[in-house]
């Protein structure tokens, strides 16, 4: 007979949704300056100068986020949440890349590819200035790009030569 007991303990683990999908605004798109427009528009129509109680500040209240809610579903669009999901993606790069699709062109493989350059740059360029003008400081940078390791066989050079001896130095 064995010293020790045997214990069986049953854990339950339930399962848990990871959302996929998610209602979203493209930045700096045209969808977000008309969302914003609407509602600056619906808050100053807003009349809360008859409430008198709470009852009234609630339906109040209720009609807002009802509205809120009414113009974000208009303005925004469903988006897949992947690892792969690119920040810099736009609706031009879309385009171009269903100009592609449906055509099967060289031509449009190329704009598409050009598209995709340029709309790269102008994001990289914007983060870096974001990022740059926030502290002001160009060291935020280097969390953002993360360390890079220079060749083992960098040297220190003066006029061409290089000073590998510690007496050159």
């Amino acid at each position: 007979m064995s010293d020790y007991a045997s214990i069986t303990v049953s854990i339950s683990i339930s399962e848990e949704y990871v959302q996929s999908r998610k209602q979203s605004l493209v930045k700096n798109s045209e969808e977000k300056g008309q969302f914003i427009d609407e509602l600056i528009s619906l808050i100053k129509g807003f009349k809360t100068d008859a409430i008198q109680n709470t009852v009234a500040l609630e339906d109040i209240v209720h009609l807002l986020t009802n509205n809120i809610q009414r113009i974000w579903y208009k303005y925004s669009k469903k988006v897949n949440i992947t690892k792969y999901s690119k920040a810099w993606w736009d609706n031009t790069c879309h385009r171009d890349l269903d100009s592609y699709r449906q055509s099967k062109y060289l031509e449009d493989w190329k704009r598409f590819k050009e598209t995709v350059k340029i709309t790269k740059h102008n994001f990289f360029d914007r983060k870096i200035d974001e990022i740059a003008n926030k502290n002001c400081g160009p060291w935020e940078l280097m969390s953002w790009v993360k360390k890079g390791k220079l060749p083992a066989t960098k040297a220190i050079q003066y006029n061409s030569q290089p000073y590998i001896k510690l007496d050159n130095l």
